[in-house]
């Protein structure tokens, strides 16, 4: 066996690791002996992933919120406190016009809904299997927009079973 010539070293190396704290403050002080302030750079996030909608697309995401929740709809019940589900992600070319309007309990799986009510998000076969496909509810959608036949709540018209008065 041969032996390379490295000795281990006999006595302990000095710790050269200084804290981020010290980090941070010495580098704030050699930028400012620099004659440059210490500016911080602004952030780029965009918050959740997804480009902002065209105009277009806010106005028909807007027309399809309208509409209220399908699977709501399709089970015999009005439901207009919707979020967006976006078909096919956030980022794609035309991803705001492939949403559909669903009700907090039908977009995420919620185990305390009294309903029961399948969730896109918590079981997609399911939901599929029992309102249709993503795209079979886009058309729909997109049926009752055309068609005029989505219910108005423009201008304080609000259904009488949504009435506050009995």
């Amino acid at each position: 066996m041969i032996r390379s010539g490295f000795k281990p070293r006999t006595t302990p190396m000095k710790s050269a690791a200084i804290s981020r704290a010290e980090r941070k403050e010495a580098g704030a002080v050699s930028k400012l002996k620099a004659g440059r302030e210490a500016k911080s750079k602004p952030m780029k996030s965009r918050g959740m992933k997804g480009r902002q909608p065209t105009p277009a697309e806010q106005v028909f995401m807007d027309k399809v919120a309208k509409i209220g929740c399908l699977p709501c709809r399709k089970d015999g019940r009005e439901n207009l406190h919707v979020s967006i589900h976006h078909i096919d992600g956030r980022t794609k070319e035309g991803a705001h016009f492939k949403v559909l309007a669903l009700c907090g309990p039908h977009h995420q799986q919620d185990d305390s809904d009294p309903l029961h009510r399948i969730s896109v998000h918590g079981a997609k076969k399911p939901f599929e299997a029992e309102y249709g496909t993503q795209y079979e509810l886009l058309a729909e959608s997109i049926e009752i927009i055309n068609s005029g036949t989505a219910p108005s709540y423009e201008q304080g018209a609000v259904p009488e079973h949504l009435s506050l008065e009995q």
